[in-house]
């Protein structure tokens, strides 16, 4: 897949900017989302596997990471054929955590549970939800270091800003803001 981000050396102190490939359709959109979910899933994927044969004792008697993600992905291949639904599912429910990215705050993913919802609207079992929050708790045997949680968070702000460039084409209302316009009318 054509990379869809590129980070630019800073030119000051300030935080390095991302130039994004442009996209012209909401339906080209959808697809840079689909492609960078799935991207995502690959370097995750092998990130564990060298983990798991650096650090065998680590997941002795446990469910190897890597396995998890290569499932995971496998069932996010129902995605294929509805990568607009796809969209729709980041700008309902991941669009507007918007900030926490932003702000690089772990929360959004300890937090939003609405980031682990499948195709299908079920949950995964919640000791896999566990696992993932566990990729986020300092304490953890899984803990992410530094660098990779600021790779996964250079992923979801493609992420995110694919899936507000399918909203504003769209020109489609979030679940959130239906509910924060109600919620403003009624006063």
């Amino acid at each position: 897949m054509k990379q869809s981000m590129e980070r630019k050396e800073p030119q000051s102190d300030e935080e390095e900017e991302i130039e994004w490939t442009p996209v012209k359709s909401p339906a080209e959109a959808a697809e840079v989302l689909h492609g960078t979910i799935f991207e995502f899933a690959s370097v995750t994927y092998k990130l564990y596997l060298e983990d798991e044969a650096n650090h065998p004792a680590k997941y002795e008697g446990k469910l190897k990471p890597s396995a998890k993600v290569f499932v995971v992905t496998a069932l996010m291949r129902c995605w294929d054929n509805n990568k607009e639904r796809l969209a729709e599912h980041y700008v309902n429910h991941v669009l507007n955590w918007k900030k926490y990215i932003d702000d690089r705050d772990a929360k959004f993913f300890l937090e939003n549970d609405h980031i682990y919802v499948g195709f299908d609207g079920r949950k995964p079992k919640p000791e896999d939800i566990e696992f993932f929050k566990d990729l986020w708790r300092p304490n953890s045997t899984f803990a992410l270091k530094p660098a990779e949680k600021e790779q996964v968070f250079v992923y979801f702000d493609t992420m995110l800003h694919y899936a507000a460039e399918w909203k504003r084409m769209k020109k489609y209302v979030a679940l959130w803001e239906k509910k924060t316009n109600t919620s403003t009318n009624k006063k």
